[in-house]
This record gives C-alpha cells, structure tokens and sequence, in this order.
C-alpha cells in the first residue's frame, strides 16, 4: 500500500509540473498539433491544387512557417502583373516570409494564369467588381476559406497586401470583402472600380493607368460601398504606398485611394498626422493618430513603379498587426540603445527595436534627467527626426516602447545640441565616378556631393596616380577630358569643395580613348534607360528600357538584342524578373552572361519572342521593366556598375546599354 501510494504521489507531482510548464507557454507560441495539411511543407512554398470554387482558374501557393502560430493571422499576398506566386515570394512579399517565421502567420499566394492578360488579376470586369460575383475575387476568397478550414486562423486577423495589379485587387477584395479583411497595403495602386471596363475580356483602363479619373471622396465611396450593396458594417483599415514618379499607375491614382478610403471610414481627408519617417517619405495618417489608423498614406518622393522597397515592408507589418503572435501581450521591454544626432534646428534619433512593440513614444526635456514632455506617439520606426528646434540649445531625449498591454519604461537618455547650416562642413567625396572613352576624349560623370559648390578633375598616367588637375571649377557632375591620345590609358579622380575646403579624391575611373568616335554606332535604333529606385546599395537591381525606332522601316523584335552590364559583387547565382512589359512581359527573354569589361563582370540580355511583335517606323516598344537579384538576396553595390545611373530617373538616350540587330551592334558602347 505505501508503495502504490507513493506511485500515485509520484504522478500527481509530475502532471501537476507538466500543468505548470503549459501555462508558462504563452499559447501564440504553442506548436500546432496537427499536421502540415496534405503537399504542404514547412518553411516552403507550397502548391494547392484543390481549394474550392475557382471561377478564375487560379493557382493557389501557401506558405507555412516552421515557427507556426496556434493562432496564425493569415495574409494574402498578390503578386503584379506578368508576375507569379513564386516571383512574389522571393522578390516584394520576401520581407513578409522572413517575418512569417517569427511572428507565426500563414501567407496565401494566388497566382494568375491570364497570360492573354499579361498575368494581371482581374480587377475591371462586372463580375470581379461584385461580391461574390465570380472571376479572381472568389477564387481568392476560396483560398482564404481552404485557409480557415486547414489552420486555426485567427478571423479577426485576416489581412491582405499587393504590388500594382496585386495593390489593385488588394482595394477590390477590401471593398468586396470588409466583413473578412481586418486591413490591407497596396503598394502602387489604384482605387477599388477605377480599373472598371465594363468588359471580361478588356483588362486596361488606359484612363485609370494614367490618372486621368478624379472624383469626389463621396464617388470613390460609393463605388466602393457598390460593390457590396445592402453593407453597413465597418470597413477595414488602408494603408496605400506610391512613387512620385509613377508613370505605369500614375502618382495621381495615390490621392484618389486616399478619397476612398477616407470616405469608406468616414473620416476626414485632411491628415491628423504628417511626418518623414525616412528620408525622401512623406507619411499622413487618417482619422487617428496611432499606429494602425483607419488610412495610412506613404508618398515616396523620386520613385517609379518599384515598390516595396528596402524597410517599406517593416512598416506595412506594423500597420497591418502581423508583428504580433496573437494570444495575451506583454509589456515590452524599454528599447535600447538610443543616440541622438544633431543638425540644423533638429536631432535625429536612432533606438534599437523593442520585442513585442507595436509603437514607440519620443520624450523631450532641456535638462539632464528630465522632466520630459512627449513630443511623439505612435511611431513606428525605430528612428525619429525632431525638428522646429533652437540651434545651441542642448535636448536631452528618452524612448518608450508600447503595445496593447501597455508602456515600456524609459530607454537610456541621448542628448544633442542642435547646430547651424551655416557651419560648412567639407563635402564627403564624390561617388560613381565612371569614365566613358571617345575618339581622343573621355566623358566623366560622377554622383553629387552634398554641399559642394565644385569640382575638380584630376589625371594621372598610371593607376593610383601621382594624379594632375585637369579641370577646377567645375559646376556640374560631368565632364569631357578632350585632346588625348589614342591608345593611352587615362586614369582619373574628382574631388568636391566649399567654402570649408576640398573633399578626398573619388575611387579611380579609367579609360582608353579609341579612334571610334564617343557615341557608338549611330541608326535608326535607340535604347533608352531610366531608374526606378535610386537605391544602388540594396539586395536587387532595377532597369527600365525602351527601344525607339527612329527610321522609316518596321523592325521586327525578336531580331533584337539589349545588353545591360553590372556587377555581381559575389559569387551568389543571379536570379531574372520581369516586372512588366508593354509588349507583354511573356514575350521578354533574359539571360545573365559572364564578361570582362571596365565595371562589368556581368551583363544581362534580353531578347524578344516573335509574338512581342514589331517597331513601327517613329514607334517605340514601350517600358520593359526588370530586376535582378542574388540567389542569398545579399546586397549589390550599382555605384561603379558601366550601365548604372543613379540619376537618371526619367528616359535617356544611354549607350552605355548596347543594342544589337541580327547581332550586330547598333546602339551603345560596350564596355
């Protein structure tokens, strides 16, 4: 009898510390019980061939996390026109994954297979722009439904996210959909209806693409209430993203989004809240000034229709909610870390991210120690810039980190003393320095420097100099080096100056004045070149080109060749995309060759299938939109690259990318 009663003591105990353990498990974080659904693998994209109603004759890709949520929110990423799931999951919702595996949530991937409609998502037919209506719309919410039924979604958490036409059918599904969708980002797009053409088989609203369509917040409001007639509910949280520069889905489709969704809200259109969360954004927010407003606006000034770039993704899962795992929240601990950086009449503040943070609150005092005021809420970075402030005035700073369960304590204190514009400073050296050789001449260009007032050019005979000023003086960012030798290798640096003196010399740049002229081949064919995204640092690299025919016969494209030459920075495999193409993206071809060339160990070709047609006399292709990007997604350095021009953000005429018919050169310099 003691024996046995000693056993039963025995297991009571260890249950009762198995009991304890569970409890000290926050449930967000409790691994599912059941199996991964059937063709299903963690941590991969994952086809689906069975999911229900499917009138747009989609794919379904799910991606599962390793680190899966008992709860997991659900998101559903669209991809862009002649883009797939697969494009999608390793170029623009590639943030999204890596985040899905900390913060536990599935992600949906429809793909399209209207290849007649350059695999845009249908977001212009009566059936598409009506609940339930058929076409894309109900295919993806059978996807949603399969999701449910296969996982323990949280219903509360169901958001949607798009790049372009997947930003447009974003609008449409949040419209359609408001009583599944909790919010949703859409990076370049357009509103709910504005893409209507009345027609299932006429998918572009040339209107629509070019801003051409204004109307009042009312209108936009009701086309949207529309489409769900009889809808009293609440609608879902927007937040929507645009390049100024945006000629494919015009910046003037950005204003228009805002009218919608404030009107949907019933909020005004006029912000509650302005600021820069990063240089070159303007950030407005709608109806509240926290972190998750009703609308979120991010205007991205000197952009095109490349985006989500590098950090704009951290923002879109803050704004969503995904940067939760469900379940009961915890105060989060006080950030870290905090400095502050003086400049004119502003400091600069930079903290280290605080784990469960939904937002961040900004103190201010003028003595050491405080007491301190608040001088911003809801701040979703981890960086904030306080402007409007006294230059020699000392402003001591501290951090706090928030969720829903409440505020941390104060991070450590930063101070800064701002300081006058006034007090130049010598220029940083000017960067991309490339040198382009001509017929006893070499052209130079080179990237501003801030706060130079000029330049000076200098030579040398051999690399690394003793190097000669050439030229002094210079107020632009280019120059011609003329009177040289053929044959004689040049090499070459610039410095930049001001009032407070000369920068350090530029990397190096050579070249060999050649008795072949400085322009190339001259015909009838040019190529043209602009950049999208100005960032030559990040982990892709964006062109767009056009070809123009100039002449007065037809030219047949796929006797066309376009050469664009980079970089690789790495022994990583290099990955094509293409984004969109006028003449039809499947009708573009890209391969990456290995080459020796000044600033190029790489170029990329692209070639045309005889269904992308021709050139007619005076006509021109159109954007032909692409990306290239490393197997490890490491970062590319642009600044050096022959073809890469960081400034160049409308077309050009550019021959440093080369052109060939019947693989003759006809345009370009090759390097």
């Amino acid at each position: 009898m003691l024996l046995t009663r000693r056993r039963s003591g025995s297991i009571s105990l260890f249950c009762a510390l198995l009991l304890c353990i569970s409890l000290l498990i926050p449930p967000s974080f409790a691994q599912k019980a059941s199996a991964s659904p059937a063709g299903v693998t963690p941590g991969t994209l994952s086809r689906i061939t069975s999911f229900g109603d499917n009138p747009g004759g989609l794919n379904m890709y799910v991606y599962e996390p390793r680190n899966l949520s008992a709860n997991p929110a659900l998101l559903v990423a669209v991809h862009y026109c002649s883009g797939n799931a697969s494009g999608m999951y390793s170029g623009y919702a590639r943030d999204y994954v890596t985040a899905a595996e900390q913060y536990g949530y599935v992600i949906i991937f429809p793909e399209s297979t209207h290849r007649e409609y350059s695999n845009c998502f249908d977001v212009w037919s009566p059936q598409a722009l009506t609940r339930g209506g058929g076409s894309d719309p109900v295919s993806i919410m059978s996807m949603v439904s399969w999701a449910k039924s296969n996982y323990n979604i949280d219903s509360s958490r169901i958001y949607a996210m798009g790049a372009s036409s997947g930003a447009m059918m974003t609008n449409v599904l949040l419209a359609s959909y408001p009583d599944v969708f909790a919010a949703g980002t859409a990076f370049m797009g357009v509103p709910a209806t504005c893409f209507a053409t009345g027609s299932a088989t006429n998918f572009w609203n040339s209107q629509c693409s070019t801003g051409q369509i204004s109307k009042t917040a009312q209108q936009w409001g009701d086309a949207a209430r529309a489409i769900y007639p009889g809808y009293s509910g609440s609608y879902p949280r927007m937040q929507v993203w645009h390049g100024t520069e945006d000629t494919t889905l015009h910046y003037n489709n950005f204003a228009e989004e805002i009218k919608q969704w404030t009107n949907l809200h019933g909020v005004s259109s006029t912000p509650v809240l302005s600021d820069s969360p990063q240089p070159s954004w303007t950030r407005t927010r709608y109806g509240s000034n926290s972190a998750q407003p009703p609308v979120e606006a991010i205007s991205v000034q000197g952009v095109g229709h490349y985006i989500p770039q590098s950090g704009m993704v951290a923002y879109s899962i803050a704004f969503l909610g995904l940067n939760s795992s469900g379940g009961t929240a915890t105060v989060p601990a006080a950030p870290l870390n905090l400095t502050a950086t003086a400049g004119n009449a502003s400091v600069m503040l930079n903290w280290s991210a605080s784990s469960g943070a939904t937002s961040y609150i900004v103190k201010r005092a003028v003595t050491s120690g405080g007491p301190y005021t608040t001088v911003a809420t809801g701040v979703t970075a981890t960086s904030y810039t306080n402007t409007g402030l006294t230059n020699g005035t000392t402003y001591y700073y501290v951090v706090s980190a928030s969720n829903s369960a409440g505020e941390s304590a104060n991070s450590n204190q930063a101070s800064a003393t701002p300081t006058s514009s006034t007090q130049v400073q010598a220029p940083a050296a000017p960067t991309g320095l490339t040198a382009t050789a001509g017929n006893a001449q070499v052209a130079l260009s080179w990237n501003a420097s801030s706060g130079a007032t000029s330049y000076t050019v200098k030579r040398a005979a051999t690399s690394g100099g003793p190097y000669t000023d050439v030229a002094t003086g210079i107020t632009a960012t280019s120059y011609t080096n003329t009177d040289l030798t053929n044959g004689t290798t040049y090499y070459y640096v610039v410095s930049a100056s001001n009032a407070a003196g000369q920068s350090a010399n530029s990397s190096q740049a050579s070249a060999v004045p050649t008795g072949g002229g400085s322009s190339g081949p001259t015909g009838t064919l040019i190529a043209q070149y602009k950049l999208n995204n100005g960032n030559a640092t990040d982990n892709q690299i964006y062109a767009t080109f056009n070809i123009k025919n100039t002449g007065t016969s037809v030219v047949s494209l796929n006797s066309l060749k376009l050469r664009y030459y980079f970089t690789k920075d790495g022994n990583a495999s290099l990955n094509f995309y293409k984004d969109y193409a006028q003449i039809g993206a499947s009708n573009v071809n890209g391969t990456i060759v290995s080459t020796n060339g000044t600033n190029a160990d790489s170029y990329l070709e692209l070639s045309f299938s005889a269904a992308a047609g021709s050139i007619a006399p005076g006509g021109q292709t159109g954007e032909i939109q692409i990306r290239i990007a490393k197997s490890d997604w490491s970062n590319f350095n642009e600044n050096n690259d022959y073809s890469f021009d960081g400034t160049k953000t409308s077309f050009v005429d550019w021959n440093k990318v080369t052109l060939y018919q019947d693989d003759t050169l006809v345009w370009g310099i090759e390097p």
